[in-house]
């Protein structure tokens, strides 16, 4: 004898034709051309993008709507030229795109980190899974930090000497309501660390952290920094490096971190200048042009030495003693009323 049961059997929901539910993927392009697009900038002005809508090949079309659905920007964030669209997937095509968006972001000076838009998309066509939503970002550009240090420079020999090294944003208000913290690797630009200067105050591997508070556009953290006298004359200084370290994030995104530098000054570092050269010269006795010499047959004959500083001009007084010293002519093949002469160069001469 057989038995029977009867009952009701569970059935899980199947797509059209007893396959699962088809998935539809939506997704941001450019709005000239069909390469991916995450968001667009605050301060870009009006942006065009386009919704793209991916699925296994049709057999039919299929029209996705597009709405604008939430996100973390509000309203007052940006514009849209529509806030609902059509997306149609051709028959025998694997993804469609909708027309032209044009996303216009408000460029405000708030800090409030990256922000979304959030799209969702529904349709009426058989056999497809529900949509999962999309998000495109508003790229804030007032969270960029830059660093500073002060003072902007120390002397050496003055011992330990604090440091205070500030991060800042570059909005002029903060919205965050976390803290940020930039890490600092202080290193050795022109100056080597531990021969022309040495820190103390930091972590490890020569950084420190700077914390940013909650609703805050600024803080700033110190250290010491010693430079001992090197023995060296060095002109003009020497320079310390601070940079942002690893990825500083904000509100979930990266941002760029300006780096900044110190100088360490000597205060004994000699100025180069070269020495002034004075250049003598034979004049004629009575007027001053020139001579290079006397004839012999020419009896007695009157010169004047010339002492002259070049182009430069001379803040004192300068004397010149002049003597006879040698040459290829010897003792009886001419005589001097004098051997020695003084030539004195007046203050403001040359």
């Amino acid at each position: 004898m057989v038995g029977l049961v009867v009952g009701v059997l569970p059935v899980a929901p199947v797509g059209a034709a007893g396959q699962s539910a088809e998935r539809i993927k939506l997704e941001f392009v450019d709005g000239s051309a069909p390469s991916a697009v995450t968001g667009v900038s605050e301060d870009g002005g009006a942006q065009t993008v386009r919704v793209a809508a991916r699925a296994a090949v049709t057999t039919a079309a299929v029209e996705v709507t597009v709405r604008v659905a939430a996100g973390t920007a509000s309203a007052a964030d940006y514009a849209l030229d529509h806030t609902t669209m059509s997306v149609k997937i051709p028959a025998g095509q694997e993804v469609g795109y909708s027309p032209v968006l044009t996303v216009t972001p408000v460029d405000d000076t708030r800090v409030e980190g990256d922000e979304t838009i959030v799209f969702s998309g529904s349709t009426s066509a058989v056999g497809y899974a529900a949509i999962a939503d999309v998000s495109l970002n508003i790229v804030d550009d007032d969270a960029d930090i830059a660093l500073s240090v002060s003072p902007g420079s120390v002397e050496e020999k003055a011992g330990g000497q604090s440091v205070a090294v500030e991060a800042e944003f570059a909005g002029s208000s903060s919205v965050l309501k976390s803290a940020t913290d930039v890490v600092v690797q202080i290193a050795g630009g022109t100056a080597k660390l531990g021969t022309d200067f040495t820190v103390s105050g930091l972590d490890s591997g020569n950084r420190l952290t700077v914390r940013i508070p909650a609703g805050r556009t600024s803080g700033s953290k110190t250290f010491t920094l010693t430079a001992p006298d090197d023995g060296e004359a060095e002109s003009g200084g020497e320079t310390v490096t601070f940079a942002g370290h690893g990825t500083t994030r904000v509100g979930g995104s990266d941002v760029t971190v300006t780096g900044g530098a110190l100088t360490i000054d000597d205060p004994v570092a000699p100025v180069d200048q070269p020495a002034e050269r004075i250049k003598l010269e034979f004049v004629d006795g009575s007027a001053p042009s020139a001579v290079t010499g006397v004839s012999e047959e020419g009896g007695a004959q009157t010169v004047r030495v010339a002492a002259r500083v070049g182009a430069a001009v001379t803040g004192a007084a300068v004397e010149v003693s002049v003597t006879v010293a040698a040459g290829t002519a010897s003792a009886g093949d001419y005589a001097v009323d004098r051997t020695t002469m003084v030539v004195k160069i007046p203050a403001g001469r040359e």
